[in-house]
Protein backbone atom coordinates (compact mmCIF):
# COMPACT_ATOMS: atom_id res chain seq x y z
CA UNK A 1 0.00 0.00 0.00
CA UNK A 2 1.55 3.04 -1.10
CA UNK A 3 2.66 5.80 1.94
CA UNK A 4 -0.63 7.80 0.81
CA UNK A 5 -3.20 5.73 1.13
CA UNK A 6 -2.29 4.14 4.35
CA UNK A 7 -2.05 8.07 5.88
CA UNK A 8 -5.39 8.47 3.95
CA UNK A 9 -6.86 5.39 5.72
CA UNK A 10 -5.75 6.12 9.27
CA UNK A 11 -6.92 9.77 8.73
CA UNK A 12 -10.44 8.29 8.01
CA UNK A 13 -10.44 6.11 11.13
CA UNK A 14 -9.08 8.70 13.32
CA UNK A 15 -11.41 11.49 12.75
CA UNK A 16 -14.11 8.51 13.68
CA UNK A 17 -12.14 8.90 16.99
CA UNK A 18 -11.05 5.05 17.16
CA UNK A 19 -8.88 3.84 19.80
CA UNK A 20 -7.75 0.84 17.48
CA UNK A 21 -5.39 2.69 15.09
CA UNK A 22 -2.09 1.09 16.16
CA UNK A 23 -3.82 -2.02 15.79
CA UNK A 24 -4.44 -1.43 12.16
CA UNK A 25 -1.05 -0.23 11.34
CA UNK A 26 1.27 -3.30 12.39
CA UNK A 27 -1.64 -5.03 10.02
CA UNK A 28 -0.08 -3.19 6.99
CA UNK A 29 2.20 -3.74 4.25
CA UNK A 30 3.75 -2.67 0.95
CA UNK A 31 2.30 -6.40 -0.55
CA UNK A 32 -1.32 -6.06 -1.92
CA UNK A 33 -2.75 -9.41 -0.88
CA UNK A 34 -0.74 -9.77 2.38
CA UNK A 35 -2.37 -5.70 2.87
CA UNK A 36 -6.07 -7.03 1.94
CA UNK A 37 -5.88 -10.20 3.97
CA UNK A 38 -5.08 -7.94 6.86
CA UNK A 39 -7.57 -5.27 6.38
CA UNK A 40 -10.35 -8.04 5.63
CA UNK A 41 -9.58 -10.16 9.10
CA UNK A 42 -9.55 -6.61 11.05
CA UNK A 43 -12.60 -5.95 9.20
CA UNK A 44 -14.19 -9.44 10.49
CA UNK A 45 -12.76 -9.00 14.11
CA UNK A 46 -13.59 -5.46 15.15
CA UNK A 47 -17.05 -4.54 16.25
CA UNK A 48 -17.57 -0.61 15.67
CA UNK A 49 -20.02 0.01 12.75
CA UNK A 50 -18.01 3.47 12.10
CA UNK A 51 -14.48 1.16 12.02
CA UNK A 52 -16.29 -1.59 9.91
CA UNK A 53 -17.62 0.84 7.03
CA UNK A 54 -14.16 2.40 6.96
CA UNK A 55 -12.40 -0.75 6.36
CA UNK A 56 -14.72 -1.97 3.82
CA UNK A 57 -14.67 1.18 1.71
CA UNK A 58 -11.01 0.72 1.82
CA UNK A 59 -10.85 -2.95 1.16
CA UNK A 60 -13.19 -2.14 -2.03
CA UNK A 61 -11.04 1.06 -3.05
CA UNK A 62 -7.67 -1.18 -3.06
CA UNK A 63 -9.68 -3.67 -4.95
CA UNK A 64 -10.86 -1.39 -8.05
CA UNK A 65 -7.17 -0.20 -8.17
CA UNK A 66 -5.99 -3.25 -7.93
CA UNK A 67 -4.42 -5.38 -10.88
CA UNK A 68 -5.77 -8.45 -12.42
CA UNK A 69 -3.72 -10.86 -11.23
CA UNK A 70 -3.68 -9.19 -8.05
CA UNK A 71 -8.10 -9.47 -8.07
CA UNK A 72 -6.88 -13.06 -8.37
CA UNK A 73 -5.24 -13.36 -5.68
CA UNK A 74 -7.70 -12.15 -3.57
CA UNK A 75 -9.98 -14.33 -4.85
CA UNK A 76 -7.87 -17.22 -3.96
CA UNK A 77 -7.35 -16.00 -0.55
CA UNK A 78 -11.49 -15.48 -0.22
CA UNK A 79 -11.96 -18.74 -1.15
CA UNK A 80 -9.27 -20.72 0.36
CA UNK A 81 -8.66 -18.72 3.55
CA UNK A 82 -12.05 -17.64 4.56
CA UNK A 83 -14.34 -20.99 3.66
CA UNK A 84 -16.51 -22.95 6.48
CA UNK A 85 -14.84 -24.37 9.59
CA UNK A 86 -14.64 -28.09 9.26
CA UNK A 87 -14.80 -28.24 13.33
CA UNK A 88 -17.12 -26.07 13.79
CA UNK A 89 -19.39 -28.38 11.52
CA UNK A 90 -18.35 -31.45 12.72
CA UNK A 91 -19.24 -29.97 16.61
CA UNK A 92 -22.26 -29.29 15.56
CA UNK A 93 -23.35 -31.87 13.96
CA UNK A 94 -22.54 -33.83 17.08
CA UNK A 95 -24.83 -31.87 19.27
CA UNK A 96 -27.57 -32.10 16.81
CA UNK A 97 -27.24 -36.17 16.75
CA UNK A 98 -27.29 -35.62 20.13
CA UNK A 99 -30.35 -33.61 20.62
CA UNK A 100 -31.95 -32.80 17.91
CA UNK A 101 -33.53 -29.11 17.66
CA UNK A 102 -34.78 -26.50 15.61
CA UNK A 103 -32.13 -24.42 17.67
CA UNK A 104 -29.68 -26.98 17.10
CA UNK A 105 -30.41 -26.78 13.31
CA UNK A 106 -29.89 -23.11 12.92
CA UNK A 107 -26.49 -23.34 14.78
CA UNK A 108 -25.56 -26.20 12.48
CA UNK A 109 -26.29 -23.91 9.52
CA UNK A 110 -24.60 -21.33 11.00
CA UNK A 111 -21.17 -22.94 11.30
CA UNK A 112 -21.44 -23.97 7.87
CA UNK A 113 -21.62 -20.55 6.17
CA UNK A 114 -18.44 -19.36 5.13
CA UNK A 115 -16.58 -16.85 6.85
CA UNK A 116 -16.56 -14.79 3.45
CA UNK A 117 -20.36 -14.87 3.60
CA UNK A 118 -19.78 -12.14 6.59
CA UNK A 119 -16.98 -10.43 5.23
CA UNK A 120 -19.38 -9.76 1.85
CA UNK A 121 -22.10 -8.75 4.37
CA UNK A 122 -19.64 -6.23 5.74
CA UNK A 123 -18.20 -5.18 1.87
CA UNK A 124 -21.81 -4.29 1.44
CA UNK A 125 -22.17 -1.95 4.15
CA UNK A 126 -19.40 0.70 2.30
CA UNK A 127 -20.91 3.22 0.26
CA UNK A 128 -21.67 1.97 -3.54
CA UNK A 129 -20.49 -1.42 -1.87
CA UNK A 130 -23.60 -3.50 -3.55
CA UNK A 131 -22.25 -2.03 -6.95
CA UNK A 132 -18.73 -2.59 -6.12
CA UNK A 133 -19.66 -6.38 -5.34
CA UNK A 134 -21.63 -6.73 -8.71
CA UNK A 135 -18.90 -5.84 -10.75
CA UNK A 136 -16.98 -8.48 -8.57
CA UNK A 137 -18.66 -10.88 -9.24
CA UNK A 138 -18.45 -9.68 -12.99
CA UNK A 139 -14.84 -9.96 -13.08
CA UNK A 140 -14.98 -13.32 -11.13
CA UNK A 141 -17.20 -15.29 -13.61
CA UNK A 142 -14.55 -14.50 -16.22
CA UNK A 143 -11.86 -15.99 -14.31
CA UNK A 144 -13.85 -18.77 -13.71
CA UNK A 145 -13.15 -19.95 -17.14
CA UNK A 146 -9.82 -21.08 -16.17
CA UNK A 147 -10.34 -21.32 -12.40
CA UNK A 148 -13.60 -23.32 -12.01
CA UNK A 149 -13.00 -23.56 -7.92
CA UNK A 150 -14.06 -20.27 -8.36
CA UNK A 151 -17.88 -21.29 -8.83
CA UNK A 152 -18.50 -21.71 -5.40
CA UNK A 153 -17.47 -18.15 -4.50
CA UNK A 154 -19.98 -16.94 -7.60
CA UNK A 155 -22.81 -19.12 -6.27
CA UNK A 156 -22.71 -17.18 -2.27
CA UNK A 157 -22.26 -13.85 -4.02
CA UNK A 158 -25.29 -15.09 -6.27
CA UNK A 159 -27.25 -16.44 -3.07
CA UNK A 160 -26.88 -13.13 -1.67
CA UNK A 161 -27.71 -10.91 -4.68
CA UNK A 162 -31.02 -12.96 -4.46
CA UNK A 163 -31.59 -12.19 -1.27
CA UNK A 164 -30.51 -8.57 -1.47
CA UNK A 165 -32.45 -7.79 -4.79
CA UNK A 166 -35.79 -9.37 -3.20
CA UNK A 167 -38.80 -7.92 -5.59
CA UNK A 168 -40.24 -6.47 -2.12
CA UNK A 169 -36.98 -4.25 -2.18
CA UNK A 170 -37.55 -2.92 -5.45
CA UNK A 171 -39.61 0.70 -5.74
CA UNK A 172 -41.29 0.87 -9.58
CA UNK A 173 -40.57 4.30 -11.11
CA UNK A 174 -41.79 6.06 -14.53
CA UNK A 175 -38.93 7.08 -16.81
CA UNK A 176 -39.06 10.33 -18.99
CA UNK A 177 -37.08 12.89 -20.40
CA UNK A 178 -36.80 14.93 -17.50
CA UNK A 179 -35.05 12.10 -15.42
CA UNK A 180 -31.50 12.70 -14.68
CA UNK A 181 -29.32 11.84 -17.41
CA UNK A 182 -27.01 9.48 -15.81
CA UNK A 183 -30.14 6.97 -15.77
CA UNK A 184 -31.32 7.77 -19.41
CA UNK A 185 -27.62 6.80 -19.90
CA UNK A 186 -28.26 3.56 -18.42
CA UNK A 187 -31.39 3.27 -20.60
CA UNK A 188 -29.31 3.55 -24.12
CA UNK A 189 -26.40 0.94 -22.46
CA UNK A 190 -28.54 -1.24 -21.47
CA UNK A 191 -31.10 -2.00 -24.27
CA UNK A 192 -29.75 -4.84 -25.87
CA UNK A 193 -32.83 -6.05 -27.65
CA UNK A 194 -34.18 -3.08 -30.10
CA UNK A 195 -30.90 -1.20 -29.61
CA UNK A 196 -31.40 2.84 -28.67
CA UNK A 197 -29.47 4.69 -31.86
CA UNK A 198 -28.39 7.48 -29.74
CA UNK A 199 -30.05 10.75 -27.34
CA UNK A 200 -32.54 11.62 -30.31
CA UNK A 201 -33.98 8.26 -30.50
CA UNK A 202 -34.21 7.70 -26.77
CA UNK A 203 -35.94 10.84 -26.65
CA UNK A 204 -38.46 9.32 -29.40
CA UNK A 205 -39.37 6.43 -27.13
CA UNK A 206 -39.75 8.91 -23.95
CA UNK A 207 -42.42 10.51 -26.03
CA UNK A 208 -45.87 11.50 -24.57
CA UNK A 209 -47.51 8.86 -26.39
CA UNK A 210 -44.73 6.51 -25.01
CA UNK A 211 -44.00 5.04 -21.60
CA UNK A 212 -40.73 3.78 -19.60
CA UNK A 213 -40.89 2.49 -16.35
CA UNK A 214 -37.97 0.81 -14.31
CA UNK A 215 -37.58 -0.70 -10.96
CA UNK A 216 -34.94 0.74 -8.63
CA UNK A 217 -32.90 -0.59 -5.74
CA UNK A 218 -32.46 1.60 -2.64
CA UNK A 219 -28.85 1.13 -2.65
CA UNK A 220 -28.14 1.82 -6.09
CA UNK A 221 -31.20 4.27 -7.23
CA UNK A 222 -29.47 5.51 -10.33
CA UNK A 223 -29.58 2.27 -11.41
CA UNK A 224 -33.00 1.14 -13.42
CA UNK A 225 -32.16 -3.02 -12.55
CA UNK A 226 -35.15 -3.96 -14.89
CA UNK A 227 -37.42 -1.39 -17.17
CA UNK A 228 -39.91 -1.65 -19.83
CA UNK A 229 -41.10 0.60 -22.67
CA UNK A 230 -44.49 0.85 -24.07
CA UNK A 231 -45.89 2.82 -26.31
CA UNK A 232 -49.72 3.68 -26.67
CA UNK A 233 -51.74 2.59 -30.48
CA UNK A 234 -54.77 2.40 -32.61
CA UNK A 235 -55.04 -0.97 -32.62
CA UNK A 236 -52.63 -4.05 -31.81
CA UNK A 237 -49.21 -3.32 -33.64
CA UNK A 238 -47.93 -6.01 -35.76
CA UNK A 239 -44.25 -4.85 -36.73
CA UNK A 240 -42.14 -3.28 -34.00
CA UNK A 241 -39.65 -1.59 -36.26
CA UNK A 242 -42.55 0.92 -37.66
CA UNK A 243 -43.35 1.54 -34.18
CA UNK A 244 -39.58 2.58 -33.27
CA UNK A 245 -39.22 5.01 -36.08
CA UNK A 246 -42.71 5.81 -36.34
CA UNK A 247 -43.20 9.77 -36.43
CA UNK A 248 -44.65 11.05 -32.59
CA UNK A 249 -47.29 13.50 -31.79
CA UNK A 250 -43.94 15.59 -30.01
CA UNK A 251 -42.21 15.67 -33.40
CA UNK A 252 -45.18 16.04 -35.41
CA UNK A 253 -46.07 19.34 -32.91
CA UNK A 254 -42.31 20.95 -33.99
CA UNK A 255 -42.68 20.49 -37.98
Amino acid sequence: MKQLEMSNLLQKLSNLGLETLGYLSSKFSQDFITTMEGLCTTLLELKGEATSVAIAEEILALYARAEPEQKKEFFHFLHEQLGSNEEKILAAIEVYQQAPSEAAAQDLARACEATRRELLHMLNTAPGGTQALIDMREELQQLMRDDPAFAILDSELLNLFQSWFNRGFLKLRSIDWNTPALILEKLIQYESVHEIQGWPDLRRRLATDRGCFGFFHPAMPDVPLIFVEAALTRGISTNITELLQQETPDEQDER
